[in-house]
């Protein structure tokens, strides 16, 4: 019998948690989902089995309060959310592989997760890999007027936080830019893909890709958007896998302008259009729970997804009385 599997940092991610807590139901595994946050008013919490509130990663504290709860309730799996606990895990996996033998934490490698989260280095290696990405400036001499707009970007971050487009020249100066914590590269006008993809954890084969059209964002995550089928998208993806050699849920963003995809980014976790590419028949979430807790075999399915398929995001209420706040966490 499996404990538990845990999820990190669910914030408002309530379509991952029911996902979890429904494939589980579907594979009769008997495990209770526990969800955390740093603050008793995230909505996912309340659609986890058992919610706890944890220290910041940054507290000392963090690493004990993490391996107890992980031992006591014998966690098969943890699961991040965030891009920071991407970071945590992937910087002290051997102490939590030393401390927790058993469990799986769903995160690459430590040199891949720093690729990945370093936007300006990623660029650079695919980018001599012979890929498309937006042009670099690596300091204010190497662009001038001609060169404008610009977008000045953090070259680690999420969400969008940080990412300011440049009309002006002048505005730089108001920005207070780092170029050591930050870079500026050509703005590139056209529309936005996100590829959903999946490496198996155990083969290292690529499992899905899933295209998807942006058709709105808000705060920096997908609101609406619908699954597409490009080969030339598939291929590049393909590229950017191999080279980055993630491992289990990928994101993989890019802008297409005229007939030319650049490559943006990468996110080597569920991204939060995750649920399009699963609704579509990708089904990431079963592919993790039946490769960590049967050991099974996935068989690659790419290009086998439901493509014109729209996701259309809305906003829902759940309303707790105080002391039901209190009582949960």
């Amino acid at each position: 019998m499996v404990g538990g599997i845990l999820l990190l940092n669910v914030g408002r991610r309530v379509e991952m948690v029911r996902l979890f807590r429904e494939t589980l139901a579907e594979l009769k595994i008997q495990a209770i989902v526990f969800g955390t946050d740093i603050v008793p008013t995230a909505p996912a919490l309340y659609f986890c089995d058992q919610a706890l509130l944890t220290p910041k990663r940054t507290d000392p504290a963090f690493f004990p309060y993490l391996t107890d709860v992980i031992k006591k309730n014998h966690i098969g799996l943890v699961v991040p959310f965030i891009d920071p606990d991407l970071d945590y895990l992937a910087a002290h996996a051997e102490e939590l592989r030393a401390a927790c033998p058993g469990t799986t934490f769903l995160v690459s490698e430590a040199e891949v997760i720093q690729l990945c989260r370093d936007k300006l280095c990623c660029s650079q290696v695919l980018a001599d890999k012979g890929m498309l990405v937006p042009r670099l400036f690596l300091a204010p001499s190497e662009f001038g007027p001609q060169d404008l707009p610009l977008i000045l970007k953090p070259r680690s971050g999420s969400s969008s936080q940080g990412i300011r487009v440049i009309r002006e020249l002048e505005e730089l100066a108001g920005l207070k830019w780092e170029p050591g914590q930050s870079f500026i590269q050509q703005f590139i006008d056209g529309e936005e893909y996100t590829v959903d993809c999946y490496v198996s954890l155990n083969s290292r084969q690529i499992i899905s890709i899933v295209p998807r059209r942006r058709l709105q964002i808000r705060s920096g995550e997908i609101s609406k958007g619908v699954t597409v089928k490009d080969q030339l998208l598939e291929d590049i993806t393909r590229k950017v896998l191999e080279v980055t050699r993630v491992v289990g849920p990928a994101a993989i963003q890019f802008i297409k302008s005229g007939d030319k995809y650049y490559f943006t980014e990468i996110n080597p976790r569920f991204g939060g259009g995750f649920p399009l590419s699963i609704q579509a028949g990708a089904h990431a979430v079963r592919w993790v729970l039946q490769e960590v807790f049967f050991s099974a075999t996935i068989q690659p399915c790419v290009g086998q997804y439901e493509t014109d398929l729209y996701m259309l995001r809305y906003d829902q209420s759940l309303f707790l009385k105080g002391r039901d706040l209190k009582e949960h966490v």
